[in-house]
């Protein structure tokens, strides 16, 4: 999806203000794999030099796309960027069986357990804290993305 909304907002240079994608899951990529609090301050660092260089060089828009299945997780994200960046949040659902179908559909995944129930309940759940919310359930990736684009230029 971030994909295709950095393909939405190209233009000629001076047309569009400049936006950066940032994935937090790729903060996460580290070996052994652990949770705990030393990798959590890590992330978390990361996220914070990577705003703050994004925000130094003139990055207008940074398009942060996590999980956020937990208010913690959207705090990691505030409390990491730069002082005068106003934040906001875009929420992206799905009906639960579209959700399990797509789910189902990564090649990567084994199947939808306890632990990514709970994350898409919860992540449900804090939907109706977000700035804005986009259904995705019967759209197109194009479509979706030209909807997150135009909330993001709205909501600043």
């Amino acid at each position: 999806m971030a994909r295709a909304v950095l393909t939405h907002h190209q233009g000629p240079p001076g047309s569009a203000p400049l936006l950066q994608w940032v994935d937090v899951d790729a903060l996460w990529l580290h070996q052994p794999w652990r949770v705990d609090p030393a990798m959590r301050a890590l992330v978390a660092a990361n996220l914070r030099a990577v705003l703050g260089g994004a925000a130094a060089a003139g990055v207008e828009i940074a398009l942060v796309t996590w999980t956020f299945h937990t208010p913690e997780l959207r705090r990691v994200v505030v409390d990491a960027a730069p002082p005068d960046c106003v934040v906001r949040w875009v929420q992206l659902v799905a009906a639960e069986e579209v959700w399990r179908a797509r789910f189902e559909a990564d090649g990567d995944r084994t199947g939808v357990d306890a632990f990514y129930e709970r994350r898409y309940r919860v992540a449900q759940a804090e939907a109706e804290h977000a700035d804005a919310v986009v259904d995705t359930s019967h759209s197109q990736v194009r479509a979706v993305a030209h909807r997150v684009h135009a909330l993001m230029t709205e909501l600043l």
